[in-house]
């Protein structure tokens, strides 16, 4: 194996990639962040945009040096937590690279592969690791890219039942808003298995020897065990003890705890898609449900709109129902969003607010991909109807302050720069530590200090 090994903790949200990788850096020749640096998705993302190369160079770097400063240095570590932070001048290095890319190529994949490459690189140097770990849930959604500029690279993937799963993300999402999750198990769990179904293409393809399979209760219920197989897989010897103080991830007990119409949910979706044996009975609601989001999550792009209304005809004209049939379309036009799949994306947005037009989450949503899209008056208009839509409560503060900045950002580059002010003002005024408007407003005053 080569001098520095890029690795890859795949898993679902929730799946215990966070513990797996705080495990892993008890191994002395693995490091791992723990914590989700999340800059090599981000930019992933940034450079799918349509025309991002004409875009500002100062506002590409701008958003690139934020997410890395506040990701990979700022943050403080978990207690009993080992937390490798990227120095200064490492991070210095990073936006270098990033920089002499966005002035010297035409192809954003090569951007992408040299700062990548870069990433790697100067994380093993500074942790003085040979096998250094990246983990970021979003990842299962791109894994064929994330790798490719890395043919040595290794991957290891925690399966957890898409019950669990879906149990636990509708918990999580009770305490406070994040923006992958929807308060439904029959859509969290076709979210699921559209990156599961992904997930099962890649591994079709990934040379067996570099990828690793765990499965979440054996991590769980036995960590040492766990830890002895991921280090075998990495040819890499675990001291003895090492892994002792390890805490096990915390898990809750779907079987007990959750309601018996998720889980039926969760199992006819989960067959429909293949993802579990369809020989399982489900309740034929369910079933209808589960084999018309199926058939929608296949059809080609031009066949969205018919697909939908028949899909609808098994969702009841209840509100409830409603809700659940909007944050379906949404996780499914979400997923289309983050594999830059644009032309589906804005067909599945469009049925989405228009079955749930007062969905503050799904305004937001298909706001991004218009920006991304350079559709700027829709964008500017789907953040205004996020907005409108946002009770004014703590729970929704920082989506209020995207929206916000989605709208500045937006007005920036249709060069309205006054309005763009205005709109990173009430971002930060929403919520005063966004470090993103405020690193925007000192490049509008650094450029009207000194204009071209």
């Amino acid at each position: 194996m080569s001098v520095n090994i890029p690795l890859f903790i795949l898993g679902h949200p929730r799946s215990g990639t966070t513990a797996l990788a705080q495990l892993l850096n008890t191994v002395p020749e693995v490091a791992c962040l723990y914590q989700e640096g999340n800059l090599l998705y981000r930019l992933w993302q940034t450079l799918q945009r349509i025309d991002v190369l004409n875009e500002p160079v100062c506002d590409l770097l701008m958003d690139f040096s934020v997410t890395a400063r506040h990701n990979l240095v700022n943050r403080v570590p978990k207690k009993d937590a080992r937390k490798l932070l990227f120095p200064q001048d490492a991070i210095e290095q990073l936006e270098q690279t990033y920089r002499h890319g966005l002035q010297t190529s035409h192809d954003p994949q090569e951007i992408y592969a040299q700062v990548s490459t870069a990433f790697f690189t100067l994380f093993a140097r500074n942790a003085k690791a040979r096998i250094v770990g990246d983990k970021v849930p979003d990842f299962i959604l791109i894994p064929e890219h994330i790798t490719a500029p890395h043919p040595d690279s290794r991957v290891i993937f925690i399966a957890r039942d898409p019950r669990a799963v879906v149990h636990s993300t509708l918990r999580f999402n009770k305490q406070c808003l994040h923006l992958f999750a929807a308060p439904s198990a029959f859509a969290m769990a076709v979210s699921f298995c559209l990156k599961q179904k992904g997930l099962n293409r890649f591994f079709a393809d990934f040379a067996g020897d570099r990828l690793l399979c765990l499965d979440q209760e054996e991590l769980r219920t036995s960590p040492q065990a766990v830890a002895r197989k991921a280090a075998a897989f990495l040819s890499t010897p675990v001291p003895p003890g090492k892994t002792s103080g390890i805490p096990a991830p915390e898990t809750k007990n779907r079987q007990t705890e959750m309601a018996p119409k998720d889980k039926q949910a969760v199992t006819a979706v989960a067959c429909a898609f293949g993802v579990l044996d369809a020989k399982r009975k489900t309740p034929g609601k369910w079933r209808e449900k589960a084999e018309g989001m199926h058939e929608l999550s296949c059809c080609p792009a031009q066949s969205i709109p018919q697909c939908v209304r028949q899909a609808a005809t098994f969702f009841r004209e209840s509100a409830a129902e409603k809700n659940e049939l909007g944050h379906t379309l949404v996780q499914l036009a979400d997923y289309s969003h983050k594999r830059a799949d644009f032309h589906r994306a804005s067909s599945l947005f469009r049925q989405a607010v228009a079955v749930i037009p007062q969905d503050p989450v799904a305004w937001y949503k298909y706001g991004t991909l218009c920006y991304d899209m350079k559709q700027y008056d829709k964008a500017l208009f789907c953040a205004e109807q996020s907005g409108k839509h946002c009770p004014n409560t703590a729970y929704y503060g920082f989506l209020q302050a995207k929206n916000h900045y989605l709208a500045g950002m937006t007005e920036r580059l249709m060069g309205s720069t006054q309005k763009a002010e205005r709109a990173f003002r009430a971002a930060l005024k929403t919520k005063p530590d966004f470090s993103l408007p405020l690193k925007m407003l000192d490049i509008l005053q650094s450029q009207k200090a000194n204009p071209l």
